[in-house]
């Protein structure tokens, strides 16, 4: 009924079970309540799917407005799924995701546990969704030369 899909979008009621639909066509992130980190840098983890275009310098500043600390942006260190605390593994899938740059990022309510998440990660979701995707992200969050300045090279 209107009543319980009012209740889930303003987030009184979130789902437990259902189904998305949407055209074939359409890439979907899912962001679950288990961050998943593979063995490698934080770089490389937030790098996996990342579009083509998308250089280490623009993925950190994703990786920024999710809370990710910058020492980890010149870090090579090759971690271990469960070395770094699930806060940060979440954040970390959070800007995987956003590098992504899908159609549509789906969050479990199970990853929205208080604790979990903080604040920046998602206020980063919402500038992402506000912005019409990455590139507007980007824009947003390095200035007018947004893609085109974050092109070089990270130093």
């Amino acid at each position: 009924d209107i009543k319980t899909v009012v209740q889930v979008i303003g987030g009184v009621e979130p789902p437990f079970s259902g189904a998305v639909l949407r055209p074939p066509f359409m890439e979907t992130v899912f962001l679950d309540g288990i961050p998943s980190f593979l063995i490698g840098s934080v770089l490389d983890n937030i790098m996996l799917h990342a579009r083509a275009w998308v250089t280490p310098k623009m993925a950190w500043a994703v990786a920024e407005l999710v809370g990710i600390p910058r020492r980890f942006a010149s870090d090579r260190t090759v971690y271990q799924p469960y070395d770094l605390p699930e806060v940060l593994r979440h954040k970390v899938c959070m800007a995987r995701a956003l590098v992504a740059d899908p159609h549509t990022i789906c969050v479990a309510a199970l990853a929205l546990l208080p604790g979990v998440w903080q604040r920046k990660p998602l206020q980063a979701l919402a500038r992402w969704q506000c912005a019409g995707g990455l590139a507007g992200l980007l824009c947003d969050c390095l200035g007018e030369g947004g893609i085109s300045a974050a092109a070089t090279p990270l130093s």
